[in-house]
């Protein structure tokens, strides 16, 4: 019950940060901050579609391997 209560309350928080925060890519880092504290998992990332779904490309992360990842401009043919 207290796993149930906590994944609902780290909901809630990010619920209220999209109400917040006008840029998606905002949004996007914050959610993955969020799930990296509250889960206290080591890395996290979002991966989006491009135009043509032909890859998935990563747009936010956390840590400093993310930030390499990011400026290698790093992606993942789908499929």
């Amino acid at each position: 019950m207290a796993e149930r209560t906590r994944n609902i309350e780290i909901a809630a928080e990010i619920s209220r940060d999209t109400t917040q925060l006008r840029s998606l890519k905002d949004l996007l880092q914050r959610t993955v901050d969020a799930v990296q504290a509250r889960f206290n998992l080591y890395h996290v990332q979002i991966f989006l579609a491009d135009e043509e779904n032909k890859f998935a490309m990563l747009v936010v992360g956390t840590g400093q391997a993310a930030e390499q990842m990011l400026t290698a401009g790093h992606k993942l043919e789908i499929g």
